[in-house]
């Protein structure tokens, strides 16, 4: 079915409109569309592309397409390289209200609304709540009360023995030393199982308080493990989107992403690494991946992140820098040169996490 007749003669296809029985029309777009389709599905997201944008957006998705990507089901993605074309640009670091540019449709709907909050306000929660719920916890007392209750069992045993073994010297008819031991041990025991008892009640109690704060305390406990989901789904959403928007001060570090193998997994880690610190820590300096250093009073969790990110990129940097000298995959973007030893401390003014893109 040809889409640009569709365009201009949709009754030919279509039997009856689809709003009739509460359903509608729906363009899919791959690197076999041409510009028809693509200003269909303009129309259909409610976007109005000139000849020059159309073209740029063609040219994108089957760049894209050949990098493995797919369009069919991302309408999210796919509106935002049409307003990218169109000339709108994401602000950097607007909390609350950054795209997730790489993020297909079906997988956006699928993954919970929390994701779409900046990690800075995910992660103040989750720590906040997680801080809380230890400090109210009981504590976990079962291990303990399993140990006490094998001893429990282990004094049984001993003290079944020492009774017999006093049952045999009265049996025999023999006083003295032997049967003053045998009862004194068998006293022993017994207090020992006593002392037993009363711990394992104790500990019991403690058990049973703490199934009841779990109990009680459910919808907290999911509502963090929810918040924990949401912290890893939107790191991995983030470095979805530094992949295919590809900004500029991730490609003055490690170069266009590659397309595939070792070298595309270390790239996206470290895009991974760097738009996570950014996001976490309201990072919006368009020239330096990172930012400025940390300041002394800056929390200790920034730095680790901060140097989590820095390694990342090294690694990438590295992993990039083994095929110098050698062919890339066809259609692959070639790679820039990077140092012998790239470091990160202090970056070369081109490439360097700290330093502005040229």
């Amino acid at each position: 079915m040809h889409t640009s007749a569709i365009a201009r003669r949709r009754d030919l296809y279509e039997h009856l409109p689809p709003e009739t029985v509460g359903n509608t029309s729906r363009v899919t777009v791959s690197e076999l569309s041409g510009r028809s389709t693509i200003q269909l599905k303009a129309e259909e997201l409610g976007l109005d592309l000139d000849a020059v944008a159309l073209v740029e957006v063609l040219e994108r998705l089957k760049l894209l397409e050949h990098r493995g990507y797919h369009f069919e089901v991302a309408d999210g993605s796919l509106e935002l390289l049409m307003r990218e074309a169109a000339g709108w640009r994401q602000p950097p670091g607007e909390a609350g209200t950054r795209h997730l540019y790489a993020v297909v449709g079906s997988e956006l709907a699928l993954a919970p609304q929390s994701v779409l909050r900046p990690l800075a306000e995910l992660v103040d929660e989750r720590d906040g709540l997680e801080a809380r719920l230890r400090s109210e916890a009981p504590p976990l007392c079962d291990a303990a009360l399993d140990a006490a209750r094998a001893e429990q069992r282990r004094a049984r045993a001993a003290l079944d023995a020492v009774g017999a073994r006093r049952g045999s010297v009265e049996a025999d008819g023999r006083s003295g030393a032997l049967l003053v031991t045998a009862r004194a041990d068998e006293r022993r025991w017994r207090e020992h199982l006593d002392r037993l008892a009363s711990q394992a009640g104790a500990l019991e109690e403690q058990v049973a308080a703490r199934a009841d704060w779990e109990r009680d305390r459910a919808p907290d406990r999911d509502r963090l493990a929810a918040l924990g989901r949401a912290v890893e789904l939107r790191s991995r959403f983030l470095g979805r989107a530094a992949a295919v928007s590809e900004p500029a001060y991730l490609t003055a570090v490690l170069g266009p992403r590659p397309a595939g193998g070792d070298e595309r997994r270390a790239w996206l880690a470290a895009a991974t690494a760097v738009a996570t610190y950014r996001d976490r820590w309201g990072v919006d300096d368009g020239a330096r991946a990172l930012g400025p250093e940390p300041g002394r009073d800056a929390p200790r969790a920034q730095r680790v992140e901060r140097q989590a990110a820095e390694e990342a990129a090294r690694t990438a940097a590295q992993a990039l820098s083994l095929t110098q000298g050698r062919g890339r995959e066809r259609g692959s973007v070639p790679e820039r040169p990077l140092p012998e030893r790239p470091t990160l401390e202090r970056p070369a003014p081109e490439r360097g996490i700290g330093s502005a893109a040229r």
